[in-house]
């Protein structure tokens, strides 16, 4: 039998949650135990680091997960850019604390409102100030009076049920990322085909996870799925491997034969149905994972029965392709000043305009595959 739960109580639990942020920093007591134990771990996103220390096992294991073919053995990385942070549960279970001690944005709040969105039908979510000197918090969504996040110095308390672990896990990549200024990174695939890097770049659902899958498993090396990192200075991709998702849809031999040791004895319809989260590695452990000189973009434009490209080459008017070659994140790790933004739009064109740039339709995918070696 569920207890009914009175109006008074559910009153007082409503306030609690509104009086929290207005008073003095709950969780400085929770961040000064010098004896709690922490997980640690470090990973490298392009050439920079991110070093975190934890006590919340659920988030390391869920970094491990997503970002696990970046981390790095623990050391002291002294001409790497670095971010170092800590990561704590705060007095108040339903809360954790992100401390910057290294690496912190130029303004971390505004860079976690960059990743944020509000439930549909809801308020949009906005930075304000808040009650004390020196605090502000985004606020917005179902619950309008309830911070989602609070800022103070190098410090974010965060409420973990409105930011997932996934998006704080970006959220970490895109500071260490936007520490790196000699780097530009843009939404789409990136790959290694002999010594020629390329991108492949399209909206979601557009088949690029599929294109990038079937290439790498005709032995070429997959550097990442969602990000592609292009050094400015040599033009080269650097590797940056999340793990990807696997959907349902059309595969391939070469495809099939890497997935078969995960389907096991699925029957083909079966196999073509399993859905997972991988690391790359784990797919195509014998791929060396090198930087890469980049050569060429590849632009998906819709299906047909048989797959083509049409050379292109885009400029700024073509608001479409810059569309969903920036994504929100990626454009945190740009800056969030106007100029900053103005300035990485303006070398992307260039690196474009250095490389050859198709429209790609796409086909049967070992056929797509084939077309694009």
């Amino acid at each position: 039998m569920v207890e009914a739960r009175s109006p008074i109580a559910e009153g007082q639990q409503h306030e609690s949650r509104r009086e929290w942020f207005g008073t003095a920093p709950p969780w400085r007591l929770a961040m000064g135990c010098e004896a709690a134990p922490h997980l640690e771990a470090s990973f490298q996103f392009g050439e920079g680091i991110l070093q975190i220390a934890s006590d919340h096992p659920a988030f390391i294991e869920r970094l491990q997960q997503l970002f696990g073919d970046c981390a790095v053995a623990p050391a002291i990385f002294t001409k790497r850019p670095l971010v170092r942070c800590v990561l704590s549960c705060a007095s108040d279970p339903s809360r954790i604390v992100l401390a910057f001690q290294v690496g912190k944005p130029e303004d971390a709040l505004a860079t976690m409102l960059n990743l944020l969105y509000p439930p549909p039908g809801t308020v949009p979510y906005v930075i304000k100030d808040g009650p004390l000197p020196g605090r502000r918090h985004i606020s917005g969504g179902a619950d309008p009076a309830r911070p989602v996040v609070i800022a103070q110095d190098a410090e974010l308390l965060i409420d973990p049920q409105l930011v997932p672990m996934d998006l704080l896990a970006d959220y970490l990549v895109s500071a260490t990322l936007a520490a790196q200024p000699h780097l530009l990174v843009v939404h789409g695939a990136s790959l290694r085909i002999g010594s020629a890097g390329i991108i492949l770049s399209g909206y979601s659902f557009a088949g690029k996870t599929t294109t990038a899958l079937h290439v790498a498993a005709r032995g070429h090396a997959l550097l990442g799925d969602e990000f592609a990192v292009i050094h400015c200075a040599t033009g080269e991709l650097l590797p940056l491997p999340r793990a990807m998702s696997i959907r349902p849809g059309p595969r391939g031999g070469a495809l099939v034969d890497a997935l078969e040791p995960f389907t096991g004895e699925m029957d083909s319809t079966a196999a073509a149905n399993w859905t997972a989260r991988m690391r790359i590695s784990a797919l195509f452990p014998k791929s060396a994972r090198r930087p890469a000189r980049l050569r060429a973009a590849f632009f998906l434009g819709g299906f047909a029965d048989r797959p083509s490209v049409t050379p292109c080459h885009p400029t700024l008017r073509d608001g479409e392709v810059f569309r969903y070659l920036a994504s929100d994140m990626l454009n945190s790790s740009w800056g969030l000043a106007p100029e900053r933004r103005v300035l990485r739009l303006l070398a992307l064109k260039a690196m474009l305009a250095r490389i050859e740039c198709w429209e790609l339709t796409l086909g049967a995918p070992d056929e797509t595959a084939e077309l694009i070696e």
